[in-house]
C-alpha cells in the first residue's frame, strides 16, 4: 500500500510506525516486490562457492568495534524482530560490515541465528549474511564499497554497444562467439580509445561542494577533450552520438586517470582479481539473472544502459588484450563497450544569515529548450531611473546572486536588483534571464517551525530549498516531471502535496521509463522515496537542472543529491545500504511540493 498520500491539501501525511517492505524502485511504479535470494536466482550458490586460495583480507579501516557480521548478497534485510515476516527496517549490500551482538536472539527459521545489529534490527546468518570475515564473497565485494564521502559513490559508465555480461574472463573464441562483429568493433576502438574515454572534470572533483560557484562549469554538452569528430560508418553500433542520455555530459576529471581507473581500478595496470583466476570463478555473481551451470555469460546489456563498477582489469593475448570492468553484482563488461561518466560538477550552496533567500540563478531563457544554449546573462544599470542599459558585466550560466528585494518594471520588462560581491546593489537582471528561489507563497505553518527539517520544492521555479524550521539552509536547482503541473496519474508530472521521506537507498536500480532515461540505470545514487514510486535522486546522466525533464521524480545533481540525502531523516546507519522510516529508525523528513 502507499505509505504516504498525494494531495493538493497542504497537510502533513502520517508516517506508519511499521513498514512491511521497501518499495520498488523507479518513478511511478506501484506495488511491492521482494528481492529474490541469491539461491533462488541461481547465482549465489552455483552449486557451492568454488574452492580457492585467496589472499587474507584486512577490513580494519572499515571495521566497527567489537563483533561484526557481513552481507554476502545484494540485499541482506534487517528486520525489526528476530523472525521472518517482521517489518523490514533496511538492508545491507554485499561487502557491508556492521556491528552485532555477541549472542544470538534465537534461531526461529534461521539455523545460523538471529543477531541484533547496530543501531537497531536483526539479521539472519545464512545465505544473506556471514560471521566469517574471510568469506570469499566478502573479499570479492569489499574491494570498493560505495563511498558515501563522494557524490558518485561508485565509478560509472554507459554502454556504447550491446555487450555480454561475462561470468569469467573470456578467451578469444568465447568473445567471438558472444560479441557480434567483434573484430570491426575492436578495430574502431583501437583507433579511438583515448577519445572515447576522454572526460571533463566531474562531481567527485569539486573541492567545496557547498559554496557558491565562482566560475562557469564546462558544459557537459561540450565535446570531450580531443573528441573524435569523424562520422563513423553508417549503421556502426560504435558510433558515438551526442545524445545526453548516453552519458557524455559532465564526465570525469580523468585527464589524470587511466582507462582502468575510470572504471574502478586502483592503478593503470590491474590484473584480474583472485576470484577470476583459474578455470572457474571462486565466487558466484550476485544478480538475479539465472545462468545455467557452466555458462559463459549472464545476460546482455543494452546500449545506453548506465552501470556502476567495483573494479577493472586488463588481460593478455589469450583474451585479446582487452580490458574488463566488474559491475556491482560481479559480472564482467568489456570496457571497449563502455564510456565513462562521473556526473555534473554543478551544485547548489549553503545559506546563512549573510547569504540567504531570495536567490537568483542566471538561466539563459533558451536553455530550457536547448541545453546547449548556455550563454552569459547580461547585467543592467540605470533601471531605477527608468533607463536600463547594459553594464558590460555578465553572469555565467546558473551563477547565483542574492537579490536585494527590489524590483522594477520598465516598459514590458521586469528587473530585479541583486547584490554584488561587496554587498552593494545598483545592478539588475531581467526576469526572463533568471530563476528566483524564494520562500513559498503559502507558508506551511503547521510544520515550518522549531528545528523541524523540511524540503521545499517548487515545480514552477525548479528549485529545492532545505529548511530547519523557518531558516533556509541550502538551495539548488532541480529537474522535476517534464509535464509540469499535469496530473501525475496520467502525465509525466511530479505529485504536489506534503509527504515524508519513506525510504532511502545509497544506490538503487531504476527502470528506464520511470527515471526519464531511455534505458535502464543501475545503482542510481542517493535515492529517497517520498510518495509511491516517486523519489528524489541523483541524475548523473544529464545536466539541465533548472529545467523540468524527468518522468515524475525529482532529479538533482550528484553533489546536491548527496547533500540532501545525508541531511535528511531518517539517517542512514553506518554500513547500511538502505533504510526505511519507522519507529526504530526515525521519521522521514517532510517534503513539501507546490507550484
Amino acid at each position: 500500500m502507499n505509505l504516504v498520500r498525494s494531495t493538493l491539501v497542504l497537510t502533513v501525511a502520517l508516517v506508519p510506525t511499521a513498514v512491511a517492505s521497501l518499495a520498488p524502485l523507479g518513478c511511478k511504479r506501484g506495488g511491492t516486490a521482494e528481492v529474490p535470494s541469491a539461491s533462488a536466482s541461481g547465482s549465489a550458490v552455483e552449486s557451492a562457492v568454488a574452492s580457492f586460495t585467496a589472499p587474507a583480507l584486512s577490513l580494519a579501516s572499515a571495521m566497527p568495534a567489537g563483533p561484526v557480521l557481513a552481507s554476502i548478497q545484494m540485499h541482506t534485510w534487517i528486520y525489526s524482530e528476530p523472525r521472518w515476516g517482521s517489518n523490514k527496517l533496511g538492508y545491507l549490500r554485499a561487502g557491508g560490515v556492521v556491528a552485532r551482538s555477541d549472542k544470538t536472539s534465537g534461531t526461529s527459521g534461521c539455523p545460523g541465528g538471529w543477531y541484533s545489529v547496530k543501531p537497531t534490527g536483526y539479521v539472519c546468518i545464512g545465505e544473506g549474511a556471514t560471521l566469517d570475515l574471510q568469506h570469499p564473497i566478502l573479499k570479492a565485494t569489499s574491494h570498493r564499497r560505495p563511498d558515501i564521502t563522494k557524490a558518485m559513490p561508485y565509478r560509472y559508465g554507459f554502454i556504447r554497444a550491446v555487450a555480454p555480461q561475462y561470468l569469467k574472463v573470456p578467451n578469444k573464441e568465447e568473445q567471438l562467439q558472444y560479441e557480434f562483429k567483434l573484430l570491426p568493433h575492436l578495430e574502431y576502438y583501437g583507433k579511438h580509445e583515448t577519445e572515447i574515454n576522454a572526460v571533463w572534470p566531474g562531481a567527485n572533483d569539486v573541492t567545496d561542494p557547498e559554496a557558491p560557484l565562482q566560475k562557469a562549469q564546462i558544459s557537459p554538452d561540450a565535446a570531450p577533450p580531443k573528441a573524435h569528430k569523424k562520422a563513423p560508418p553508417k549503421g556502426d553500433d560504435d558510433a558515438e552520438d551526442d545524445d545526453e542520455d548516453e552519458g557524455d555530459d559532465g564526465s570525469a576529471p580523468s585527464n589524470k586517470l587511466s582507462v582502468l581507473e575510470l572504471f574502478g581500478a586502483d592503478t593503470a595496470t590491474e590484473k584480474a582479481p583472485w576470484w577470476l583466476v583459474g578455470p572457474q570463478r571462486a565466487v558466484p555473481h550476485l544478480s538475479t539473472f539465472v545462468a545455467p551451470k557452466g555458462a559463459i555469460i549472464a545476460g546482455r546489456v543494452r546500449r545506453h544502459t548506465g552501470l556502476a563498477f567495483l573494479d577493472a582489469f586488463e588481460t593478455g593475448p589469450e583474451s585479446m588484450n582487452r580490458k574488463f570492468a566488474i559491475t556491482t553484482d560481479l559480472r564482467l563488461v568489456p570496457i571497449s563497450k563502455l564510456k565513462p561518466n562521473v556526473g555534473s560538477p554543478w551544485h547548489g550552496f549553503s545559506l546563512d544569515d549573510k547569504l540567504t533567500l531570495p536567490i537568483a540563478f542566471s538561466y539563459f531563457p533558451e536553455a530550457k529548450k536547448d541545453a546547449k544554449q548556455r550563454k552569459p546573462i547580461k547585467v543592467y544599470t540605470g533601471v531605477e531611473g527608468g533607463s536600463p542599459k547594459e553594464s558590460g558585466a555578465t553572469l555565467f550560466f546558473r551563477q547565483a546572486v542574492a537579490l536585494t528585494g527590489k524590483d522594477k518594471t520598465v516598459g514590458d520588462t521586469r528587473y530585479f536588483e541583486f547584490k554584488d560581491a561587496s554587498g552593494a546593489g545598483g545592478k539588475w537582471l531581467r526576469k526572463q534571464d533568471i530563476i528566483i528561489a524564494r520562500k513559498p507563497d503559502e507558508w506551511p505553518t503547521s510544520f515550518a517551525k522549531g528545528n523541524q527539517k523540511w524540503i521545499d520544492i517548487s515545480i514552477i521555479k525548479q528549485t529545492l530549498t532545505l529548511y530547519e524550521g523557518e531558516k533556509p539552509v541550502f538551495v539548488t536547482l532541480i529537474s522535476t516531471g517534464q509535464d509540469g503541473m499535469g496530473d501525475p496519474k496520467t502525465t509525466k508530472s511530479t505529485p504536489r502535496g506534503t509527504f515524508r521521506i519513506r525510504e532511502k537507498h545509497v544506490t538503487a536500480t531504476m527502470d528506464a521509463n520511470e527515471v526519464g532515461n531511455k534505458f535502464e540505470l543501475r545503482d542510481v545514487p542517493w535515492v529517497q522515496y517520498f510518495e509511491a514510486g516517486y523519489a528524489m535522486h541523483a541524475a548523473y546522466w544529464h545536466d539541465v537542472y533548472g529545467t523540468a525533464r524527468s518522468h515524475g521524480c525529482v532529479n538533482l545533481s550528484p553533489i546536491d543529491a548527496r547533500k540532501v540525502f545525508l541531511w535528511s531523516d531518517p539517517p542512514i546507519p553506518q554500513g547500511w545500504h538502505g533504510v526505511t522510516a519507522a519507529d526504530d529508525t526515525g521519521k522521514g523528513a517532510i517534503v513539501y511540493i507546490h507550484i
